[in-house]
Parts: C-alpha cells; sequence; structure tokens
C-alpha cells in the first residue's frame, strides 16, 4: 500500500512523540459502515399542506359559486368539483338535478368553498 504524509500546522506531536507534521499514515482504503441497530436519519416526506378549511356555500337547491374547488354533500360523503381548465372559479346548482345524490334521503346536503 502506497504511504502519504498527512499535513498539520498545529504542531502537535503524537503519543509516540512525533511531530503530528510528521506523521504518515497509511492510505489503505477505508470503507464507512454503519451498524444495522443504529437509527439512520432520513429525510423526511415532503411536508403536507394543512387540510383545507371548508367554508359552507349554498344549500340544496341554491346556486354555489366558489374560487376553487366545491365539495357538494354532507357528513362524510362528498363529492367534489374543481374549475373547468383555464377557470379558477365554479359556480354550480347545489341539487340533485345536476350533482350525483351522495346521500340519498338526506336533506341537509349542501355545498362548501
Amino acid at each position: 500500500a502506497s504511504r502519504e504524509q498527512v499535513e498539520n500546522r498545529s504542531g502537535l506531536q503524537s503519543s509516540t512523540g512525533v511531530p503530528s507534521d510528521q506523521i504518515i499514515l497509511d492510505s489503505t482504503k477505508v470503507t464507512n459502515q454503519v451498524d444495522s441497530d443504529t437509527p439512520v436519519s432520513k429525510p423526511t416526506d415532503k411536508p403536507q399542506a394543512p387540510a383545507q378549511q371548508w367554508v359552507f356555500c349554498a344549500s340544496q337547491w341554491k346556486e354555489c359559486k366558489c374560487r376553487g374547488r366545491v365539495r357538494w354533500g354532507n357528513d362524510d360523503k362528498w363529492h367534489d368539483i374543481v374549475p373547468a381548465a383555464g377557470k379558477s372559479t365554479v359556480i354550480v346548482s347545489c341539487s340533485v338535478q345536476t350533482l350525483p345524490d351522495v346521500r340519498p334521503g338526506d336533506d341537509d346536503k349542501h355545498c362548501e368553498c
């Protein structure tokens, strides 16, 4: 194996009494190994955007106009409406005549922005 001199400007001496700027190290390849039980820091996924705060827009049978998405339904059943390509606003009639009946028999369906 080749040897190379390690440069050290501190002027310190090794425990053998040899000035540290004269210590010769073996330049044999050294590999970095990680113990499999050692936790490894990994980058986290991208931070998630906060959940959208939905705001009441219109009750059933009324018109709703929202900038961005609209959702239609109630409780845990919703149908999403997104703006058409190139548009930023949605105007929709919140009724089972124009939208899917996501909660049959529920008279409290409504639209939210």
